[in-house]
């Protein structure tokens, strides 16, 4: 047997999760869910596949419970044939999040198909950015953050960012200057609110 995703083998034993094999989940904020990813599992012999756990995809590794399947592959799998499995994350806590995906099954040579996954408890940068008298100030840039979110009607901006990040964040917006002119961010543990300038 063999699994991929999206057409990109996964192979046994794979300890190098990524975004292009499905297998990293990127940024996640905990009590939030990834959307679903789906991975198909192709009998690449001739006879029958069975899945032989229940449940026939199961997590163990370090944070088994910040990750779930959503969809159950479907057992026996006929020769030459596939079925698929969708798998989700939603952190319990920032900062890095793995398990280990294991597939029990009766192909000799790829028993039991293993594969490790993972994703990032994000952590959030949240303010408001308002004039001097009170007045909220939409098209700020925030500078510094990963996607140099810009503040909306209401003058509010956030960004996420991954568990130990460091940087300095500065507010643009011709002709304003803002009070603090910037913010500096190091080894971030926590969601950081109230971020505000004026």
């Amino acid at each position: 047997m063999s699994v991929s995703y999206g057409g990109t083998a996964i192979p046994s034993g794979d300890q190098s999760p990524s975004a292009g094999k499905g297998t990293d989940f990127g940024l996640v904020l905990p009590g939030f869910q990834s959307s679903s990813r789906v991975f198909t599992i192709n009998n690449i012999g001739q006879g029958a596949l069975d899945l032989t756990a229940m449940p026939r995809v199961q997590f163990s590794g370090s944070n088994p419970s910040d990750f779930g399947m959503t969809a159950q592959p479907s057992t026996p799998v006929a020769g030459g044939g596939s079925t698929t499995f969708s798998l989700q994350f939603f952190p319990s806590a920032p900062g890095l999040r793995t398990a280990i995906v294991t597939i029990s099954n009766d192909d000799p040579n790829h028993n039991p198909y293993t594969f490790v996954i993972q994703g990032q408890g994000a952590i959030q940068i949240s303010g408001t950015v308002r004039t001097s008298v009170g007045q909220a100030l939409s098209g700020v840039t925030m500078s510094g953050l990963p996607d140099n979110p810009v503040t909306d009607s209401n003058g509010n901006y956030y960004d996420n960012v991954t568990y130990g990040w460091s940087a300095i964040v500065r507010p643009t917006l011709s002709p304003y200057s803002f009070t603090p002119p910037s913010r500096s961010y190091s080894n971030v543990a926590g969601n950081q609110t109230g971020q505000d300038y004026t």
